[in-house]
Order: C-alpha cells, then structure tokens, then sequence
C-alpha cells in the first residue's frame, strides 16, 4: 500500500511506508492513502501502527548469528593437535557487541523531588546522576549509564525514607 504524508509541512508520496519513516514519518504526522475517507494521524491508521510494531520489535529481538559451519574433514589424518587447534581456530570467533542493550530506567522525577526534600544533598545526588546516565547512554557508554541509573534511584530512595521518617517522628 502506498501512502502520501505531509512531512515538514510539504507533501510526499505516494510511497512504501518505510520510505516515509526514513523521510521522517512519526506517530503524529497526517498520513493518506486511496480509500480513506480523510488525512488521519499515523499512529491511527493500522498497517503504520503494524510496521512500527514490528520495528519495535526486531530492533528488540535482534536476530543471533548464523551458526557456523564446520570445516570440511581433512583427506588425510595427520597433524594430531596441531590440525585439532587450527580447526578449532577456524571456527571460534568472538561475539559481536551487543549495541541493543536495553536502555537504563532513569530515576523518577517524583524520587528526585522527595529527595530534594528529604535530604538536599542526596537530591542533588540523585538529579546529577540522573544526568549523567543520560549523557552515558548517549554516548553508547552502557555499563557507565546503568551504574549511573543506580545511583540516581539509590540516592532518590534514601532520600525518600528519610523524609517518611521525619515525617513519622512529626505525626508522634
């Protein structure tokens, strides 16, 4: 099916919808095809919402790697563990980087804000490690990112019971 779409205020089609999604196609942009009725948001029209769907998908579940075959046996056994190891050699190979890791979960903003509250130091704690996650994940930095996520939440957390205990010692 081929769809027209008013992308940057100028409009383009008829195409594939992948051609349009990497014109710059998102979720609100107005898109037209023959029989429909009138223009209508992507994320509305169902073969759209099914191609993001799948593109979601497979950049979540990317595909493992071709299993490798064996080298063809050699005519004449020879060589003992010289021959074994370079076989060996031939087949190991060493996994590619996963660059679809899942993105680290950031701190809430409402943890952030108790533990302003709470604690102000581990506020700014927890908001400057929020940052930082971000800026790491940013620059493909994955390990650096996650540690970054768990610092936020464990400032923010702290921060947080502290204010229900001074909270709790109030209400006495």
């Amino acid at each position: 099916m081929k769809y027209f779409a008013m992308i940057d205020g100028e409009r383009r089609g008829p195409a594939e919808i992948e051609t349009l999604v990497n014109d710059g196609l998102r979720p609100d942009t107005y898109v037209w095809c023959k029989g429909m009725a009138d223009w209508q948001q992507a994320r509305e029209v169902a073969d759209i919402c099914r191609f993001f769907r799948r593109r979601l998908h497979d950049r979540m579940h990317p595909q493992l790697a071709p299993v490798e075959t064996l080298p063809a046996a050699p005519e004449k056994a020879s060589g003992g563990f010289a021959q074994l190891r370079e076989i060996s050699s031939q087949i190991i190979s060493t996994p590619p980087a996963d660059d679809t890791a899942a993105p680290p979960t950031p701190c809430p903003a409402w943890l952030v804000i108790l533990a302003f509250i709470g604690c102000l130091p581990l506020g700014i704690v927890a908001l400057i490690s929020n940052r930082q996650m971000h800026r790491a994940w940013e620059q493909h930095k994955n390990e650096v990112a996650h540690a970054a996520a768990r610092r936020a939440k464990m400032a923010g957390g702290i921060g947080a019971c502290l204010i229900l205990i001074i909270l709790a010692a109030f209400i006495r």
